[in-house]
């Protein structure tokens, strides 16, 4: 019985051993695939216009965010985001009035930049927000207050 068992274990251990090459391939092509899922499914998710328009004709992407809800039709994007001032361009799932805000150091409140409504491509564009750069880093620190909520992808 014992040398039953043991052959058996070497049988178990010689197949083992045998798809160690293919388990391996296996296992690198499933993790190729979940790599890619993320990459297709936010590229299929993300579809956001990013049509020239900005300083150097083409929308940069600098970011995106789910809104988070701080109160009934209050949802706020965090955390920040820099630009570089010029003209800002906020995209969203949903159709929204967005206010846009420049965050300040700690003591200071944020200041009101505008109030801008997503046109039929659901974008909302505030230009000649230059004058809020500011801090070492020469940018300025973007949120957005929205009243649904949305996830929005950010570009300057």
């Amino acid at each position: 019985m014992k040398d039953l068992q043991q052959n058996a274990a070497r049988r178990f251990f010689d197949i083992l051993s045998l798809r160690r090459g293919t388990r391996t391939r296996i296992y690198l092509m499933l993790l190729v695939f979940i790599l890619m899922i993320p990459l297709s499914t936010a590229s299929a998710v993300g579809n956001s216009p990013a049509t020239p328009q900005a300083g150097d004709g083409v929308w940069n992407w600098i970011g995106e965010d789910q809104l988070t809800r701080l109160g009934p039709n209050f949802y706020v994007s965090a955390p920040t985001v820099n630009s570089t001032g010029g003209d800002f361009r906020v995209c969203s799932t949903v159709h929204d009035i967005y206010t846009l805000y420049e965050a300040d150091s700690v003591p200071n409140p944020p200041d009101y930049v505008k109030r801008v409504a997503t046109g039929s491509d659901k974008c909302a564009v505030w230009r000649g927000i230059g004058g809020f750069v500011d801090g070492d880093n020469r940018k300025a620190e973007f949120y957005i207050v929205g009243s649904k909520s949305a996830y929005v992808w950010f570009y300057d």
